[in-house]
């Protein structure tokens, strides 16, 4: 390090606070205009004036102590010249003053000290410098100087700040949108029921005739399609044309600029979980994971985004895509977490837990520069990234995290994270425990996630007076619904959102221009209020999972049951937060049965559960349950259940199709749609058992 970097490295202390740095933009800038200024009314010899000998002064002595930033120190003052010279001798004087009194005030109100130049009269001289440097980064030069430490944050977190104080005013505006929305809805569902000419098409689901209708509407319409995780046989095909992406975005942008509102985030930025590869999923076509940097705006909105640049491509490399994303949080502390299912936020949680030391390590390697940050540093898009990235002090954050031996709270790693957004209902209950272990409920809110399936956006989210509703109102979606009891034969039984009954559960018929209708999306909604007469829904549950060997006909429900059963008669798996499912199996020797495949976030938490133990009562209660089940397995035609218990990722690596090696894994592929339902309708042996290691005594 040179005398100069030191000497600016001991001036950037004096000058932490951002509200300080921003005044001493506009001060500096006036001192040194002023001070130009005067010194042009002096004439030293043949119309040249004081002010340029002091400029040729400083570009020699620059290049001799520090030559990298001689030339922009240079064009600097000669456009600070330019300007100063338009003014008369007494308003330069003014200028000066002005500036000055800035810089002694900033000083007092937001840096509780001194000027440097009080203690030190070298800072005279560093502080054009250093106001050069400043503007430099802003514009993604450096000249040389490289303190990944030090960087300018200032637009960004300016901008973030303008932002802020934005969210109150288009927050409004989406809620009283969404409710003229409302107040227009019956009507316009009226319209589209006709449009769509669904009154004589009965209820149908998923069937190669309705992949052929899709592809043949992606040929007239154009546009992309999406891939279902694949609970069916066969993943369903479904269309997103541009202008149905550009409806999803819009309705995402009002949802969340109101959960911004709700939580009163101080930093409106929302850290989105999800895969870092690219997928056919839905999520890959919002989220893009092209490897370039994000736009600035874009950038502070979803710092998530940054996961994607190339420069943190070789981080993710070294520390894992955990890694990545922990560093990501902890330099941006974004206001709100998103993830679909809560097991993604859990099993984050439990591995950087687990592995705090090796996590520990990254934050030590980025303060010096060296492991998987040896390289990154030496590219000058690096410090781009950081000025965009970076929020307020970052390395003080990072080198507070370097110090803990062990994971501290998140307020420690986000202080300005207020809440996460996530599933609630259905079969993804179980790690909820474990996520609010880490972001207890009396610090951070939990917004449940407004409903979206691959097929449509099934709600959209209203906020009146701090109280979430979750309304069926997404643009040109007909939406109807059939009481939980019908079947789907009785379509006369249908009705609209105005029609029903609060208490009572529906499941959610759709119609649609990209080739849906009348398609039963089998989840099951509750009305629990309404709001001008709109239900106000939340999702429940899956219909119609079912899996039957002989007969027995086991279904999601009961599987539902049994484990709530067995879950309240073992402590341990309620702590956990663990999730279940129950694989039908056919070996090729002796009878089919099925096995519970308990997943958690992490297996070392459950190496207390006895699995012989647990399979033994889980049968005993599914037996209670279904009795032809237990007449099925007491008459020899099926065998009893197996217990098998698996981290989350490895049931992953089994059942998510879309997850298909360890890379995938890696880069988290099923973070996109993956989830676990009670009851898995694939057998075991069609599986990719293969991928992992049960052991050699293990046989299903």
């Amino acid at each position: 390090m040179t005398m100069f970097e030191a000497k600016l490295r001991e001036f950037e202390e004096y000058h932490l606070s951002m509200s300080n740095r921003l005044s001493h933009y506009a001060g500096l800038s006036m001192v040194t205009i002023g001070i130009l200024g005067l010194l042009h009314q002096i004439e030293v010899a043949n119309g040249i004036s004081a002010a340029w000998v002091l400029l040729g002064v400083t570009l020699v002595f620059d290049l001799v102590t520090w030559h990298k930033v001689a030339i922009p120190v240079f064009i600097a003052g000669s456009i600070y010249l330019a300007v100063a010279s338009i003014f008369s001798v007494w308003t330069n004087l003014a200028i000066f003053s002005v500036g000055l009194i800035i810089q002694i005030a900033a000083h007092k109100v937001f840096e509780r000290n001194e000027p440097a130049f009080k203690d030190n009269l070298i800072h005279n001289h560093i502080g054009p410098r250093w106001l050069v440097i400043q503007f430099g980064q802003l514009l993604g030069f450096q000249f040389g100087y490289k303190n990944h430490l030090r960087l300018n944050t200032d637009v960004a977190d300016l901008l973030r700040w303008s932002l802020n104080k934005l969210v109150p005013l288009v927050a409004n505006a989406a809620s009283k949108k969404m409710l003229s929305k409302v107040g227009k809805y019956q009507l316009n569902q009226i319209r589209l029921r006709e449009a769509y000419c669904v009154e004589q098409i009965n209820i149908q689901t998923y069937s190669e005739d309705l992949r052929d209708s899709i592809i043949q509407k992606q040929k007239r319409l154009g546009g992309s399609f999406a891939f279902t995780s694949g609970s069916t046989s066969k993943p369903k095909q479904i269309l997103y044309t541009p202008e149905r992406l550009q409806l999803f975005k819009v309705s995402s942008a009002s949802s969340s600029l109101q959960c911004f509102r709700l939580m009163q985030v101080t930093n409106p930025s929302l850290f989105i979980f999800a895969s870092l590869q690219k997928d056919d999923s839905f999520a890959s076509l919002v989220v893009s994971t092209e490897e370039k940097s994000p736009g600035f705006i874009s950038g502070i909105i979803e710092p998530a985004k940054y996961l994607n640049h190339p420069l943190v491509k070789i981080v993710a490399q070294k520390y894992g895509a955990n890694g990545a994303r922990l560093w990501v949080m902890a330099m941006n502390s974004p206001g709100i977490f998103y993830a679909t299912n809560p097991s993604t936020l859990a099993v984050f949680f439990d591995d950087i837990d687990t592995r705090w030391s090796h996590y520990r390590q990254l934050f030590c390697d980025f303060l010096s520069g060296c492991g998987g940050f040896e390289s990154v540093n030496q590219d000058p898009r690096w410090y781009k990234l950081i000025c965009g990235l970076g929020r307020g002090d970052y390395a003080q954050r990072i080198r507070a995290l370097s110090e803990c031996a062990e994971l501290p709270a998140f307020n420690v790693i986000c202080p300005d994270l207020k809440g996460y957004i996530c599933w609630d209902g259905g079969y993804v209950t179980g790690f909820l425990g474990k996520v609010l272990h880490y972001l207890p409920a009396d610090r951070y809110m939990h917004i449940p996630m407004f409903s979206m399936s691959t097929e449509t956006l099934q709600t959209e989210l209203l906020v009146t007076d701090d109280t979430m509703h979750f309304l069926p109102t997404a643009d040109k979606v007909l939406y109807e619904f059939l009481p939980l009891e019908c079947s789907d034969e009785q379509v006369n039984e249908l009705l609209l959102a105005t029609q029903l009954t609060v208490g009572h559960s529906y499941t959610m018929i759709v119609s649609d221009p990209w080739g849906l209708q009348r398609y039963q999306t089998q989840d099951v909604f509750k009305c629990v209020d309404r709001v001008k007469g709109v239900a106000d829904i939340r999702f429940q549950k899956r219909r119609g999972l079912n899996y039957s060997f002989t007969g027995e006909k086991i279904t999601g429900e009961q599987v539902e049951e049994a484990i709530q059963l067995i879950v309240e008669a073992n402590p341990v798996l309620r702590q956990r937060g663990v999730q279940f499912t129950l694989i039908p199996s056919r070996p090729k020797t002796g009878n089919p049965h099925y096995l519970l495949l308990v997943a958690n976030s992490s297996c070392g938490e459950l190496e207390s559960v006895d699995q012989l133990q647990l399979a033994s009562d889980f049968n005993a209660y599914l037996k209670d349950i279904n009795h032809e089940y237990r007449d099925k397995v007491e008459s020899g035609r099926l065998e009893n259940i197996e217990c098998l218990l698996l981290p989350y990722d490895d049931a992953a690596l089994l059942l998510d199709p879309k997850t298909n090696k360890n890379t995938d894994v890696e880069n988290r592929s099923w973070e996109s749609q993956f989830k676990l339902t009670p009851i898995t309708t694939k057998l075991w042996q069609s599986l990719p058992t293969d991928r992992l290691k049960l052991g050699s005594d293990y046989v299903i």
